[in-house]
Order: structure tokens, then C-alpha cells, then sequence
């Protein structure tokens, strides 16, 4: 296919849809060339170049032709329990949590945006269905929505292969699932429990009440933003904020947001996955840094976005604090000022964290490759690299930058528990449960109580039991 029609056919994509690829990266050619024949054979016509006329033409019929094309670009893979670490995290601590804050009006709203055939929603409603009497007289609604209706027809449909159920627990599969000549069929217990509907996070306007999605509780919207481009993130996002009730989680899949607008959404780092949360009024804190980029930071540190030093007297550790409090442009102005044959190793790690926080991620890479030529034997630069692959989808390259912290800092549990989410993301259980295994016996040499950098708000003691269950 001529490299020129496919970059023009994939600007006319990205304009109108805002999904962004490639079209000349081997993995991204092949599903623009297959997609582009599929979509030439449903119209019945005979030529690329007449293809595109279809979709330039503008109007309804432009726009179906359009949508139908990009939704052969995104790969629809689904299954029950995606991630077993997030769903732990969903059992264990979010639902919980949510619960306690609606015990008074004992209402839960949950919106899947971007479902695909459903397995997200309803493996959902299995995990409330698992909370018994515990929801007894609770009004608990879930959504999932998405732009293709063929898929969301086998969704109601609610009838699956051996495929979609490879992650299911046995016990899941004999409770909520009988045989079917198609496959399984979902118990309809569980089926009545998701409504689903068509919706565009680009085109579509939210919070809407038509479709119930308003007020949600808690938003999961996986595996959808990387085939977006950063405006288009940062507008669903701000979407997904004013839909959400004050105390409501929006969880992404594993680095979809790192370093991307989250409005007033706040990052919370669990052992298992980062989740966004949506301010609290009782809960107003400064602005917290990237999720996993973060350290803590000592109480002796100033707190405020500028500290009260003169500017030529700020030291590496006041920059770090101006990090922290998610003064980024503060703390590159302050780093820039640092002579170039002045700067170490850690100016250029705080420099390469402040352009990531604000989204500057080829910037951020180059200084932290620069970093890394000064010091090969700092895990810093890799950790913050490892953050940026995943933020761009690059997750084999994130595996190799945590897999050279673990080598130069064997000690870094954060990175044990990255790599096995990431492992886990990639549908690699063994890996992902020997990462488990060994942040886990790091773990056990620690006390209860000890603090467990970047994992604030959480003791040893509470990532190991997270750790425990996940295993």
C-alpha cells in the first residue's frame, strides 16, 4: 500500500476520531492496509482513492464509513477478568471504599466506557454479585458502553468461548456460566445486571442523562486511551471528571495516563495499579506528582510551590520538593538554569521527571538518556523511562528498563510489583507471579510499619496482604 495514501488516510482518522497511529510502523501498516480492504469491501468499492472519497464527502453516511474503519484499527480482545491485580484492587479496597462513602443513600453507579463485547462490565457484576447481603437494598447500576454496536449485540447477547473465559477462576466459571451450544451463557443473574449502550468519548457529550451515565461512582476505561492522541486524552478525561461524583475512581489500563492532563483528578498508587480519584472537598491536598515516578518526601522539605530560598540559592533537594508539590514548570525553569557541565545525574533524572509530569516526553527521554551516560550505574533514569514506554504503549521496553532498576537496585520493590502488573497486562502469568514472589519476599525483611517508597498512605504490612491475595 502507497506509504503517502496511508499517512493521509490515517491524518483523516486521527482529525476526525482522534485515534492516532502509525501508519508506517510494521504492526500499524498491516492493520491500516487490513482494515482499509475490509472497510473498501463492505462499501463495495474498487479503489483506495475512492475509499477516501467516501470519507472526505463529509456528512452522516462519511462518518459511518469513517467509524466502521476505525474501529477495525482498534484491537477488540477482551476476556473476564482482565488484570487480576486491578479486579483485586476492585474487590479488595475501591468497592469497599465507595461502599462505606454511599452507606447512606446505598446507591452505586458504574460506567465500562469502551467495552468491546462486555466481559469488562460483567466481570464486574460478579465481583458486586460476590459481596452478598452486603449490597442487600443497594440501587447498583452498571453501564458499558462503546461505539460499535456489532459488539455491543454479542454483549447483551452474553454467550462466550473457552477464550474469553481463559482468566476466569474455576469456581467463576461453574457459579456464573452453563453450557451453551454457542459456548457459556452468562447466568442471567448477572446479565440483567449491566445495561449497555452506544456511546463516542470523542463525539458524545457527557455526563448524559439519557443514557444514565451521570454521577458515576466509578469509571473503568481500559486498554482505550492508547490508541489516542494526548488532546483527544485530555478531553475524554475532562469528560469522564464532570461525569464523576466527588470520591469517584477512574481506573486506565497499566501507564495510560502517565504524564497526560487529569484535570482535577488526583492519582492514588496502590501495589496493584494507579486508579484517579476525583477530589473530595473534605479531602483538598496539593497536587500530587506522577504516579510512579514519585518518592516520598521528607516532612522537613517545604511544601509550598516555591520555596522561600532566593533562586540562585535552591539546591537539588528544594527542586525535587517543588516537584513533588506539582510545580513542574518552577522546577524546569530552576533545573535549566543549572550550567550544562554542571548538571549530575540527579538534576537530570528531577529535570526528565518535571518534562514527563507536564507530557514532554521526548524531552524527558533525552535528559534522562543523557543521565543515564553520566551515572550507568543509577537505576534512577530507567525508572523513569520504564514510566514513559508505558505511557507511549512501548511495554517490552518498559519491562527492560525495570528489569536494569532490579539489576542495579535489587532492593526496589516498587519495581518487582511493576513488572509483574505489566507481565500480567501482557497475559504473562508466570512472570508476573515470580515479580509477585520476589517483591513479595522483600517484603517479609521489612516490618510491619515501614514506609514503602512510592506507595504513600501504605505500610509494608498493607502491600504485603495485597501482595499475598494477588498470589
Amino acid at each position: 500500500m502507497d506509504e503517502e495514501f496511508l499517512r493521509r488516510l490515517a491524518a483523516v482518522v486521527t482529525a476526525n476520531t482522534g485515534i492516532h497511529l502509525d501508519p508506517v510502523e510494521p504492526g500499524s501498516a498491516t492493520a491500516f492496509t487490513n482494515a482499509l480492504e475490509a472497510g473498501m469491501k463492505a462499501k463495495g468499492v474498487s479503489t483506495p482513492a475512492a475509499y477516501l472519497r467516501l470519507i472526505e464527502a463529509g456528512g452522516e453516511e462519511a462518518w459511518a464509513v469513517l467509524s466502521e474503519l476505525a474501529g477495525r484499527l482498534i484491537v477488540e480482545e477482551s476476556y473476564f477478568f482482565r488484570d487480576r491485580g486491578q479486579f483485586e484492587l476492585l474487590r479488595s479496597r475501591l468497592l469497599p471504599e465507595l461502599m462505606a462513602r454511599r452507606s447512606g443513600e446505598k446507591r452505586l453507579r458504574i460506567w465500562s466506557a469502551g467495552c468491546s463485547t462486555g466481559e469488562e462490565p460483567y466481570s464486574v457484576a460478579i465481583v458486586l454479585s460476590e459481596f452478598g447481603q452486603g449490597l442487600a437494598g443497594w440501587d447498583v447500576s452498571i453501564i458499558g458502553t462503546d461505539f460499535r454496536p456489532d459488539l455491543l449485540a454479542r454483549a447483551r447477547l452474553g454467550v462466550y468461548g473457552d477464550w474469553a473465559l481463559r482468566a476466569a477462576p474455576q469456581p467463576v466459571r461453574e457459579n456464573y456460566f452453563r453450557k451453551d451450544p454457542g459456548g457459556y451463557a452468562l447466568d442471567e443473574r448477572i446479565n440483567r445486571m449491566v445495561a449497555f449502550e452506544r456511546c463516542d468519548l470523542v463525539r458524545d457529550e457527557f455526563p448524559d442523562a439519557g443514557k444514565g451515565i451521570h454521577d458515576v461512582d466509578l469509571i473503568i476505561c481500559r486498554n482505550v486511551f492508547i490508541y489516542y492522541e494526548r488532546k483527544t486524552v485530555a478531553e475524554v478525561v475532562g469528560k469522564f471528571e464532570k461525569t464523576m461524583r466527588p470520591g469517584g475512581f477512574l481506573m486506565t489500563g497499566h501507564g495510560e495516563l502517565y504524564g497526560a492532563a487529569q484535570g482535577g483528578l488526583r492519582p492514588r498508587l496502590f501495589p496493584e495499579s494507579v486508579v484517579y480519584e476525583k477530589a473530595r472537598p473534605e479531602a483538598a491536598a496539593a497536587p500530587r506528582p506522577w504516579p510512579l515516578a514519585a518518592k516520598k518526601v521528607s516532612a522537613a522539605r517545604p511544601a509550598a510551590v516555591k520555596p522561600s530560598k532566593p533562586e540562585a540559592a535552591l539546591s537539588l533537594d528544594d527542586i525535587e520538593a517543588m516537584i513533588r508539590a506539582g510545580a513542574y514548570k518552577e522546577a524546569e525553569e530552576a533545573l535549566r538554569r543549572i550550567p550544562a557541565d554542571g548538571a549530575d545525574c540527579r538534576a537530570l533524572c528531577l529535570l526528565g521527571e518535571a518534562l514527563a509530569s507536564m507530557g514532554r516526553l521526548a524531552e524527558a527521554a533525552s535528559a534522562l538518556r543523557k543521565a543515564e551516560s553520566i551515572n550507568r550505574l543509577s537505576p534512577a533514569p530507567h525508572y523513569v523511562l520504564a514510566q514513559i514506554a508505558l505511557e507511549q504503549g512501548r511495554f517490552r521496553e518498559a519491562v527492560e528498563s525495570l528489569e536494569k532498576v532490579i539489576y542495579l537496585d535489587p532492593d526496589r520493590i516498587a519495581a518487582y510489583l511493576e513488572l509483574a502488573s505489566i507481565h500480567e497486562g501482557l497475559g504473562e502469568d508466570e512472570p508476573a507471579r515470580r515479580m509477585r514472589k520476589a517483591g513479595l519476599a522483600l517484603l517479609n525483611r521489612l516490618t510491619p510499619d515501614a514506609a514503602v517508597p512510592p506507595y504513600e498512605g501504605m505500610t509494608a504490612g498493607d502491600i504485603r496482604e495485597a501482595v499475598s491475595r494477588m498470589l
